[in-house]
């Protein structure tokens, strides 16, 4: 049903039973992990504060400004660095370059 109503409506918005959520919000909603993935700074000093998750697994490149990793450690938000989860990513392109893939 959801595929159907993607392809009829060029997306999911509207689709029955879900909720449109404001993506800023996202980020500090009540979680365990967050994982910013895609864009770069969306974590911030001004939204630092609000973020509620333990742990700040950075997947995205540099999506926590240094003020903001000042606040979240205040916090006691444990945070792994961009380079460890994007590490897997290189190891993949590497081994997609020998192969000529």
């Amino acid at each position: 049903m959801l595929m159907k109503h993607s392809a009829e409506n060029h997306g999911i918005k509207g689709f029955d039973g879900g909720d449109t959520v404001d993506p800023t919000s996202l980020l500090t909603e009540e979680c365990d992990v967050l994982i910013p993935a895609a864009l770069g700074g969306v974590i911030n000093k001004d939204n630092a504060d609000a973020i509620k998750a333990k742990y700040n697994i950075k997947a995205a490149n540099h999506p926590t400004d240094p003020e903001a990793d000042e606040i979240l450690a205040k916090k006691r938000v444990l945070i792994l660095p961009d380079i460890l989860p994007n590490s897997g990513g290189v190891v993949v392109s590497y081994f997609e370059w020998v192969q000529n893939i």
